[in-house]
């Protein structure tokens, strides 16, 4: 998904009588999202844009999960089934091409309600409020409408997406009746605007988390575990949502561990942006208010230490620190939540960063930090695919370490005899002598089979090379080396490079002959 946002399955079955169907369902495990087809006519879709293009994003993120369907009723759609062949088609759209995830798992269900069959009545999304007027994230609430003439029992019913929430034993909706949901009643009976406390309506409240301005999808699940219905709400981000992104972490330095920071970045190329009640809530806190640094320029980086004096005697002054963790917060060397805010709660960065794989283990007490990756691409801070450690020891506070992608990829500029996109992957230019590929036999203690490691060299700032293994046993035919190769592991050398090395598996290990190459491609 690196380079396209879409992907398409195409699946056929046959059908003897499509009328002896009176109940379609469509059955979706999917991440981010989707549109479905039925003979090509649209049959469901989440998560989708209004003008669906062959290369769409989702408009939100959603997380499928591993065991449950959520299930749409199509059945407004069975007369889009004809006997004989049917072609299900699904559109997959998946939330940014630097995603690390994504899953696509439909089924298409067709059957009869017999006398003993009962079906759930639906319960319709209302309004919602993501923003409230206050400024009192509190505020916030999603209403549900029972649409039927009978009154529906929901108790142990669930929220889940945007927001989580279990409905309380004895949570009836009448007949037409109505249902706000909140993260706290007390302030949404407060609230100054209508709907509010004083007018008779059915308030429940302790829902977990608030509603994103970004954009989510709430899914309302009953005790089945069957989705009854769905809400995809279209999001109002901020600017800090869009272009404020946590680029660098400083989690466990060595020594007495207090040089310690996170670097914030604007990525946007025009809006500045006003860090006025910005702050960090979770793992560290800080309030960007008053302090040092209120606003970020296009390309702008400002950073919150642990101790002034200790980063500066680190890093030197004339850095961009707005200021210093407060209340005695500290990053944990363990990983932990990491959470900016908006003053009125809107989340602007939520991600739990790891001190070992996947995330970079280097990063953890070596002196090395934590880099996004791409940061400019706005990458999903939750995935450890999407960080590397720094290039050097001590990490680059308040700048960056990235290396420039050669200006002609194909070109010599150095005169050494290598491609300047070999010498941009490898790291041929940073100082040290060039290290090339080597593959070398170790034999075992225990006396059995000798290991068959190769090692390599990359440039750990040259975020846009991809470099590939290739081998044969002939110098005729070449193949795909990855399904062969299991990672030993990573040694930074301190000059911006770190040597991979890995282990050759059988049964290519234990062919009379290999030869192993690399390919390299910008991307």
């Amino acid at each position: 998904m690196r380079s396209n946002n879409s992907v398409y399955i195409r699946i056929e079955f046959n059908v003897n009588d499509p009328v002896a169907f009176d109940r379609l369902e469509l059955r979706m495990k999917y991440d981010d999202g989707f549109v479905a087809f039925l003979n090509g006519a649209v049959l469901a879709s989440a998560n989708a844009p209004s003008s669906l293009q062959w290369n769409s994003a989702a408009t939100a993120q959603h997380k499928a999960s591993a065991t449950t369907f959520e299930v749409f009723d199509v059945t407004a759609k069975k007369a889009n089934l004809r006997a004989g062949r049917n072609i299900l088609a699904i559109q997959g759209l998946n939330d940014s091409v630097t995603s690390g995830d994504m899953i696509i798992v439909p089924e298409l269900h067709g059957g009869t309600s017999g006398p003993s069959m009962i079906v759930q009545p639906t319960i319709n999304f209302g309004a919602i409020e993501v923003s409230p007027a206050s400024g009192n994230q509190d505020e916030e609430f999603i209403q549900l409408l029972n649409p039927n003439s009978i009154a529906v029992d929901i108790s142990d019913w669930r929220l889940t997406g945007a927001v989580e929430h279990t409905f309380t034993p004895g949570t009836v909706l009448a007949p037409n009746g109505a249902l706000y949901l909140c993260p706290n009643s007390a302030a949404f009976r407060a609230r100054t605007v209508s709907p509010k406390g004083g007018e008779g309506l059915f308030v429940q409240g302790g829902y977990k988390g608030h509603l994103s301005s970004l954009g989510e999808t709430i899914a309302l699940i009953n005790t089945s575990g069957a989705t009854n219905n769905t809400l995809t709400y279209q999001g109002r981000p901020s600017d800090a949502q869009l272009y404020l992104v946590v680029s660098e972490l400083m989690y466990h330095p060595p020594g007495d561990g207090l040089a310690e920071f996170i670097e914030l970045l604007n990525i946007s190329s025009s809006v500045t942006l006003n860090l006025t009640d910005v702050r960090f809530t979770q793992g560290v806190e800080f309030n960007f208010t008053g302090s040092a640094i209120t606003s970020l320029t296009p390309g702008g980086r400002t950073l919150v230490v642990r101790d002034l004096a200790a980063f500066n005697a680190a890093y030197g002054t004339g850095l961009p620190v707005a200021g210093i963790f407060a209340n005695g917060t500290a990053l944990s060397n363990g990983g932990e939540l990491i959470k900016l805010e908006h003053g009125d709660n809107q989340t602007i960065r939520e991600f739990t960063y790891g001190y070992g794989p996947p995330w970079p283990a280097e990063a953890n007490g070596t002196g090395y930090s934590l880099v996004l990756i791409a940061p400019e691409t706005n990458p999903d801070h939750a995935l450890p695919a999407n960080w590397r450690s720094s290039a050097f020891v001590g990490g680059s506070p308040g700048g960056t370490d990235v290396v420039p992608f050669p200006a002609d990829p194909l070109g010599d500029a150095n005169r050494n005899g290598e491609r300047d996109l070999i010498d941009y992957a490898l790291g041929n230019d940073l100082g040290m002598p060039p290290l090339f590929l080597s593959l070398n036999q170790q034999p075992d203690a225990l006396g059995g089979p000798a290991a068959l490691l190769l090692s390599f060299p990359h440039s750990i700032g040259a975020e846009r090379a991809k470099i590939e293994v290739f081998f044969s046993t002939d110098l005729a035919t070449w193949q795909d080396g990855a399904s062969h190769l299991e990672a030993v592991s990573t040694q930074q050398l301190g000059d911006g490079r770190a040597l991979l090395i890995w282990r050759v598996q059988p049964p290519l290990r234990d062919e009379p002959r290999v030869f192993m190459r690399l390919r390299v491609t910008g991307q």
